[in-house]
């Protein structure tokens, strides 16, 4: 598949097309020789927080809640797409996810900066996240801090596998002279190093270096003294052919994103469901299509001398005749009663699809910090029960928590609450119970 990949920074914005096939690349061209599109952006501006939910298996139901929990994070009032990667099982009923948001105004401007449609759209991701699958490949299950650099920007990121860690990434200033850069490079190098070990606890394993930081000796030389540890230089020979070294350090950036995993993709959710469909509608078409070759090339042999099967065909019409007969005999009343019945009951299952429970409540599961959700459905009725947990840094904070759940509460039906109170350490328990009448919607 050949696919354009482009980098688009504060003032830079370059791309390539590459030919990619399995882990490998070939280029072809520095000028767009291909419909598909994959763009990588720098944003050092990203919104990241790790939260815990409750395991969801629908992908719908975990956006939502994932915009809910954002919700005092992110700018009020501002649309954003997300990437969310889990990082570990806490418990049964708690799931650990890191969730980065992007804003979708951001999104479309560099969409529209490219002309670039949805249909044209494989990717659109952080720069960041572009380096990925070069430590994962020449460091598995290590873990890796792999710092880019060029003339305009700083990119670390600290990974294990898939699996980010640790990002940062900053501008480098417009009055940099060339011989101060790399003091530029090693102040981002030794505050990141630092953060990421002391602060967050992570044991690196690797340093690998890219880009033109990599063509920096005193950078590297710094680097290597205070570490202590040996600094990799990141090559094209395992990723990459038909470039020159120069090239694939100018171009570093386009050739990860090619690689890059579709998780960390920051495309709205409705266009990665519709996706999605595409590629499903797309395998069912070659199976449609192998199945009907299939049929034609058995039909020519078949029937290669008509005169000769034509007994076969007046036998085979006939059989065909009885069950269709035998299906007007079987298709009574009772059959008809039958399918006016599923017909109800699939009726009732598409007003009682969970997902439907989060838009109608949508302020209160962006307040709650649900355990747990179950939902049932008896005759008419769909019970949604509810239990929630909180603790409060102040007393006020308690208050308020309290006051906003009450005006909540108080514009949904039928609905009853029983709480668990602990004043002493600012805690609560909430059990939840709505019962909602499916014949009133």
């Amino acid at each position: 598949m050949k696919i354009y990949s482009v980098e688009v920074g504060r003032r830079i914005r370059k791309g390539i097309t590459l030919k990619v096939k399995n882990s490998k690349a070939e280029f072809v061209s520095f000028d767009q020789k291909s419909k598909k599109t994959a763009i990588s952006v720098f944003y050092p501006d990203i919104v990241y927080s790790s939260i815990i939910l409750p395991p969801v298996d629908d992908i719908e139901t975990l956006s939502i809640l994932i915009k809910s929990r954002m919700g005092g994070i992110i700018e009020e009032g501002r649309e954003y797409t997300f990437v969310y990667i889990l990082q570990e099982k806490i418990s049964e009923t708690e799931l650990l996810y890191d969730v980065y948001a992007f804003p979708l105004d951001r999104y479309n401007s560099v969409t529209e900066l490219l002309e670039i449609t949805p249909d044209r759209l494989n990717i659109l991701t952080l720069d960041n996240f572009s380096l990925l699958p070069f430590s994962k490949a020449l460091f598995p299950e290590k873990n890796v801090f792999h710092f880019y650099a060029d003339d305009e920007k700083v990119l670390i990121t600290v990974s294990k596998d898939n699996r980010p860690l640790y990002i940062r990434a900053n501008p480098v200033p417009d009055i940099t002279v060339s011989d101060e850069m790399h003091n530029i490079y090693y102040e981002n190098f030794n505050m990141t190093y630092m953060f990421a070990t002391r602060n967050k606890k992570i044991d690196i394993n690797s340093i690998l270096i890219s880009g033109k930081a990599s063509l920096n000796k005193e950078f590297i030389d710094l680097c290597k003294e205070f570490t202590g540890m040996e600094i990799h230089i990141l090559n094209k020979e395992d990723f990459v052919k038909g470039m020159t070294d120069d090239d694939f350090i100018e171009y570093t950036l386009p050739v990860g994103t090619v690689f890059l995993d579709e998780r960390f993709d920051f495309s709205p959710f409705e266009l990665k469901k519709e996706r999605a469909f595409n590629k499903i509608s797309a395998g069912l078409s070659v199976i449609s299509g192998l199945l009907t070759a299939g049929a034609l090339l058995g039909i020519f042999s078949t029937y290669t001398d008509i005169s000769k099967k034509e007994e076969d065909f007046i036998a085979l019409k006939s059989q065909v005749e009885h069950k269709i007969d035998e299906i007007h005999r079987k298709i009574d009343i009772n059959k008809i009663d039958y399918y006016k019945n599923y017909l109800k009951r699939l009726y009732i299952s598409e007003k009682t699809n969970p997902v439907l429970v989060f838009d109608l409540y949508p302020s209160l599961f962006r307040l709650l910090n649900e355990k747990e959700i179950k939902i049932f459905l008896s005759d008419s009725k769909q019970t949604v029960e509810i239990t929630a947990e909180h603790h409060f840094e102040s007393l006020s904070d308690y208050i308020r928590f309290k006051q906003k759940l009450r005006n909540i509460l108080s514009g949904i039906k039928n609905l009853s609450i029983k709480t668990e109170e602990n004043k002493k350490d600012l805690s609560i328990r909430l059990f939840i119970k709505i019962e909602r009448d499916l014949n009133e919607d």
